[in-house]
């Protein structure tokens, strides 16, 4: 799996590559081949991509960190083809070319956007099947910053827990959108929304909750 994921990899780095040279001089009447800038590309790609362990992180586990760790390895790459160019005769030359700037733009934004998206479409269609499949339906109380970080949390790992939404007693809250998740409605409507949303667990996430309010939301939760 980890041998095709690098297949998948390497090859989207060289469709980067090739995407760019087209984007960039597609209407150039003699532009020359962009075999020797798809080396180049390749031959500095391949050692970052391998020196910061791009490799090494599963594509159904990619977190923001790691997005940004693949943002670095696109800014990385251009100077090291830029010196290549510069050190090599021909025909690793980008001299004849107008605007030869263009491919040092377009490559790194390409392949940021594709392998980024790549991970993130993976982690998405199998967190989708993940939670489809035996994830526990939760629901969580308060969307303060204890809300949010539990949520943030549950969103960046591969866990048993499915986030449908949030309830909260303040109505200015109702209808907003938290970390992508609704703001279903308040405690009252703790019942209708377990029976409606078929929810397995509720979670108070709500440190400065006084030790009365937390009994009367456990009241409602029993009903």
């Amino acid at each position: 799996r980890s041998a095709a994921a690098v297949a998948v990899d390497l090859l989207l780095i060289t469709g980067a590559a090739a995407w760019s040279w087209f984007s960039s001089y597609g209407q150039v009447a003699d532009p020359g081949s962009p075999v020797p800038f798809l080396v180049i590309v390749l031959c500095a790609r391949v050692p970052v991509y391998f020196g910061l362990n791009i490799h090494r992180v599963p594509w159904r586990k990619v977190s923001r960190h790691d997005v940004l760790w693949l943002t670095g390895s696109a800014l990385a790459a251009p100077p090291v083809m830029a010196a290549l160019f510069y050190l090599l005769p021909d025909p690793f030359t980008l001299g004849r070319l107008p605007r030869p700037y263009l491919l040092f733009v377009t490559e790194p934004a390409l392949y940021l956007m594709l392998l980024s998206g790549a991970r993130m479409g993976a982690r998405t269609i199998a967190g989708n099947h993940r939670r489809a499949a035996r994830c526990m339906r939760t629901l969580i109380v308060g969307t303060g910053d204890a809300a949010r970080s539990l949520v943030w949390q549950i969103q960046e790992s591969v866990t048993d827990y499915n986030v449908v939404g949030f309830v909260d007693d303040d109505p200015a809250r109702r209808g907003m959108r938290v970390l992508g998740m609704p703001v279903l409605g308040d405690t009252g409507d703790l019942p209708g929304l377990v029976s409606s949303m078929r929810v397995g667990q509720i979670v108070v996430a709500i440190p400065s909750l006084t030790p009365s309010r937390m009994r009367e939301i456990l009241l409602v939760c029993e009903q």
